[in-house]
């Protein structure tokens, strides 16, 4: 039978919104307590309207003001929904799934596992062996296998570790010492490989892959030789960002802190010499082949700028930054914008700040918080697509994004709106979206079951690594299965299989999944930020 109710499946948060989508016809709702079976609470449907991205007719059941802990179901006439629960912590159980994935993705050593639900996936070192680039060999081991398959991507390497530094240095009270130290250590030997993508000129090498990336099979089995991508400035200018930014977290281990502060500032020795540096540095830089007249680069330069004056706070990253800091949008966590990560650097610096720069990032925030508000109260599943990205390749990647985005700017503005919509965002990832499926991967009823994950296929059991989150809806399928499964004319938010064999709807990354990690703890701790202090900088 069809579902009628979409839910958030990882639950409902005590003080926060509360709503599930209904397509089912009916004017009130029940909130019904599975343990009693009794009608505790009772609301009337918001009137139906059409989702554009879905094509469904939609009501809205919201509860935010029933606020007690308990498991529950809705129910509207003879139908219900499935049970879920309120409880004061919903997202905690989220960061030790995710540190589970990131870890059980490591690559170059001997993976274990003393959770039972992962042992299956254990294994023995994979991917030692050198690559030879333009006649030189090169050590690649470590790092993570950052997608469904086993390459190893440099720029979204680096994402994850600032994902875990950023959580870290912001949300401290969420994790336990336990946790911290889970993080720290994957964080180096995320950094360790990183390190060993750098060539002796400064330049970071774009990505590393297997010859045949389809083979199944376990990571130890696979004995292709990896391939070395080209340098890129975009793997530069993140490995500065993220370098320069672990430096200043691992401070007190005084002589790594130091290998990465010089690594960084070699990185961008490399950068200020490239065409690409010219061209951003230009007051009056062409943008009129960039997409929507925006030098997409753009952001991944104020982030490093913003990194290094933070690590070194020095004059020539502070006048660049000044010379350049309206043209970036300081928003975006993801593959497209890193500005967010450029604020988040600049204004949580030590170092001597600009107040007029700082306005500008709030205004900015601000700005972009209310246009993903005006985007979550036209979408009938309070999703943020249509602020942007619409649904392509990635398109949970950006939703994550938006509600990070929404967060920062409730903790400097205090708009419970924006709040709102995080959370919104937050319940579409874990089903109460059109599909009705929860977009993370886990071996319960309702999660994302079969992803496009070479080692969740490899194992020899009918599971998944849990933790990973899929890429999601993608209206422009590229992948054979995908295209054979979704028929034409099905409404964008709707293009997704929940198939080993469908990677454009269904690959999962680690880089999609660690801002879980910032997002869970940032519920846990919403007066305990390191960020709070920001709103009177």
């Amino acid at each position: 039978m069809k579902n009628k109710f979409h839910i958030n499946r990882m639950g409902y948060m005590l003080g926060m919104a509360k709503s599930a989508v209904c397509t089912v016809y009916g004017k009130v709702f029940s909130l019904v307590d599975v343990r009693t079976g009794a009608y505790v609470y009772e609301g009337r449907l918001s009137d139906p309207f059409t989702d554009g991205e879905s094509g469904d007719t939609v009501r809205i059941a919201d509860f935010s003001d029933y606020d007690v802990q308990g498991r529950y179901y809705i129910k509207i006439g003879f139908r219900r929904s499935e049970s879920f629960d309120i409880s004061p912590f919903p997202y905690r159980i989220l960061r030790d799934k995710v540190l589970d994935a990131i870890y059980m993705s490591r690559c170059g050593c001997k993976v274990s596992a003393e959770n039972s639900e992962l042992s299956v996936f254990a294994h023995e070192e994979c991917h030692a062996s050198p690559a030879e680039y333009e006649g030189k060999t090169y050590d690649i081991h470590g790092g993570w296998h950052t997608m469904g398959g086993y390459e190893k991507n440099v720029p979204h390497t680096c994402l994850v570790i600032a994902d875990m530094l950023y959580s870290l240095l912001m949300f401290k009270p969420a994790f336990d010492d336990h946790q911290r130290a889970r993080m720290e250590d994957e964080c180096r030997w995320g950094l360790d490989f990183l390190l060993r993508m750098q060539d002796s000129d400064g330049g970071v090498f774009q990505s590393l892959y297997p010859t045949n990336t389809y083979t199944d099979g376990m990571p130890e089995t696979d004995t292709d030789t990896f391939r070395l991508a080209d340098k890129s400035t975009l793997a530069t200018l993140r490995f500065s960002s993220v370098t320069a930014l672990a430096a200043r977290y691992f401070s007190a281990d005084l002589p790594y802190s130091r290998k990465l502060a010089s690594a960084s500032q070699i990185a961008w020795v490399y950068i200020v010499e490239s065409s690409e540096y010219e061209h951003y540095k230009s007051k009056f830089g062409d943008t009129s082949n960039e997409p929507d007249g925006i030098y997409t680069l753009g952001s991944e330069f104020m982030w490093t700028m913003c990194e290094l004056y933070a690590l070194t706070g020095g004059s020539r990253f502070e006048s660049m930054i000044e010379k350049k800091y309206t043209g970036c949008l300081f928003s975006g966590f993801g593959d497209r914008f890193t500005g967010g990560y450029a604020a988040l650097a600049y204004m949580l610096t030590d170092k001597p700040k600009k107040e007029f720069i700082l306005s500008f990032i709030r205004m900015r925030w601000s700005y972009r918080a209310d246009r993903l508000w005006l985007a979550r109260c036209s979408s009938g599943y309070h999703t943020t697509t249509s602020a942007g990205g619409g649904f392509h390749y990635g398109s949970n990647s950006r939703i994550l994004s938006n509600a990070r985005q929404s967060m920062l700017a409730f903790l400097i503005t205090g708009e419970k709106k924006y709040l709102t919509c995080a959370t919104d965002s937050i319940g579409y990832i874990f089903g109460c979206n059109p599909i009705g499926t929860a977009f993370m991967t886990d071996n319960r009823n309702g999660f994302c079951r079969n992803p496009c994950h070479r080692l969740s296929s490899a194992a020899e059991a009918d599971m998944c690594v849990p933790g990973l989150v899929v890429c999601g809806a993608n209206a422009l399928p590229f992948d054979p299965f995908s295209k054979w499964n979704i028929d034409k004319g099905t409404p964008p938010a709707k293009c997704y299989v929940d198939n080993k064999y469908a990677f454009s709807t269904n690959e999962p990354s680690i880089h999609f999944s660690s801002p879980l990690l910032f997002i869970s703890a940032f519920y846990d701790c919403l007066d305990k930020s390191a960020f709070n202090t920001l709103t009177g900088v």
